[in-house]
């Protein structure tokens, strides 16, 4: 699995505490930010209460819920709130529901927000699958927070963005 190219910056020179990770799936991204970064608060949230079963049998010390953020509020504030490969299979109206989400996890975070798509740009679309235009994207980030950072040089398919909520130092 790609994670987030999640730079340490967001990490160590924000001092990231905690992560609330959306679409957490069976919540392997802490292993991750444990293994990259040895601190966080993490918790998970999912919308579909199978995956967070087995995520909790798998890591019992974590965190976990089952929620839809667009109409539940988690109970905690996060400095950072990620989503990592949620929107690939969104259907109709994928854009603007992509919107709404990154506009709640921005409202979530106090400090940061990172996520990642597929990409309009890949040449080898295949059917079924949302692809983000990356700059869209942007465009509608830059309505949230001027601050913000696209990266789009890791793998052909993919793009990260990160959202802050002040200048990076």
């Amino acid at each position: 699995m790609t994670y987030l190219k999640t730079p340490k910056i967001i990490v160590i020179q924000l001092q990231m505490i905690s992560d609330c990770y959306i679409g957490c799936g069976f919540a392997d991204f802490v292993d991750y930010l444990y293994k990259s970064y040895g601190v966080l608060s993490y918790e998970g949230i999912g919308i579909t209460p199978q995956m967070i079963e087995e995520a909790r049998r798998l890591r019992p010390h974590l965190s976990l819920k089952v929620m839809d953020i667009l109409t539940e509020s988690p109970d905690g504030s996060y400095d950072l709130v990620t989503a990592n490969g949620i929107f690939y299979l969104l259907n109709q109206d994928a854009e603007l529901y992509m919107q709404r989400l990154i506009a709640r996890m921005y409202e979530l975070s106090s400090k940061a927000v990172a996520f990642n798509s597929l990409s309009l740009w890949d040449k080898n679309q295949e059917d079924g699958e949302f692809y983000a235009d990356p700059l869209k994207t942007v465009q509608f980030c830059r309505t949230l927070t001027p601050w913000g950072v696209l990266r789009h040089d890791y793998l052909l398919h993919d793009f990260t963005i990160y959202m802050y909520k002040e200048p990076r130092p």
